[in-house]
Order: structure tokens, then sequence, then C-alpha cells
């Protein structure tokens, strides 16, 4: 090989080199950030949504109705698709039976969903319930730095009036 090839060949080589290099660092540099989410997306989860929610959910329960409250982590399914991780409060009203509530699609709940590639929390809202329909769907997206207990408070009671005002319409009085 000339020498003059080899350079113009090595020149190729270093440029796409360096090239492959910054991007698996900017790459490792964006993994480390989104870890970096979900560990403060716990660390909130455990010492504020968590406490609210349980707060809010005892309240309901010394007035007669039911809650519960789950988390998970990120799940990768078997066809590669990713669930994030999330905190959810389900409620169960008073004067329905909890074995009519069949799926979580149908009981009312708030969830707190981390995005990790945006760093920003989903807010997902649930206000069906056995007999009176509803809807279910976003309430927004927040940073880790607006969540507070007031804040997942007042996500929990906005779903909880939503579902007692449509129970109340469609009780027979």
């Amino acid at each position: 090989m000339k020498d003059e090839t080899r350079k113009s060949l090595d020149q190729l080589l270093d440029t796409y080199d360096r090239r492959r290099e910054e991007a698996e660092n900017s790459a490792q540099e964006q993994l480390d950030e989104e870890r970096k989410f979900l560990g403060a997306f716990r660390v909130c989860c455990d010492r504020i949504i968590h406490p609210a929610m349980e707060e809010i959910g005892e309240h309901l329960r010394s007035r007669g109705h039911g809650y519960s409250i789950s988390s998970s982590d990120e799940l990768v399914e078997v066809d590669g698709r990713t669930i994030p991780p999330r905190i959810t409060i389900q409620f169960y009203p008073a004067g329905i039976d909890r074995s009519e509530f069949t799926s979580g699609a149908d009981t009312p709940h708030v969830s707190f969903v981390a995005n990790r590639s945006m760093e920003q929390l989903w807010i997902h809202q649930c206000n069906m319930a056995p007999g009176i329909g509803g809807s279910a769907g976003s309430k927004g997206e927040v940073s880790l730095k607006e969540i507070n207990r007031d804040f997942v408070q007042e996500q929990i009671v906005a779903m909880v009036q939503d579902v007692l005002g449509k129970l109340a319409r469609s009780a027979p009085y």
C-alpha cells in the first residue's frame, strides 16, 4: 500500500473512531442521567408520593372507602416494549363490591409514571368505576421538583371528586 493511501485511510479511520467514541460517551452519559433520574424518582416515591397517598387513603378508609397503593420498577416485556416505573393509588368507593372491579382499567386511580428519557413524571388519572363509566388519560407532565405532598394529594382529591360526583348522579335517591 502506498504511504499516501495509508495516510488517507488512517485519517478516515481516525475520524470514524473519534466519532464512534463520542457517540458511545454521549450514550453512556444519557444512560447515567436516566439512571440518576430513576433513582431520584424512587426517592421521591418513598419520601413524598407514597406517604401523601397513604395519608389520603387512610382518610378515605376512615370514611368507609377502600384504597390500595402499588408501585413497580421499569419492566421490559417479551416483545421488547418498556413499561416505565410508576406508583399508583386505586380508589374503591363505598357501596361498590370490590369484586366488581375486574381490572385496573375500570378502577379509579391516579398514577405517577416516570418518563426517564424526558426526565418528567406523567400523571395518569382514571375516574371509571363499574356501572358509571368514565374516562382515563393523561393529566399532564411535571418535573420531580414540582412534586410535593400537596400536589400529590390534589391530584387524588380531583379523581375522588370526579368518581363520587358520577356516583351521586347515578344513585337512586
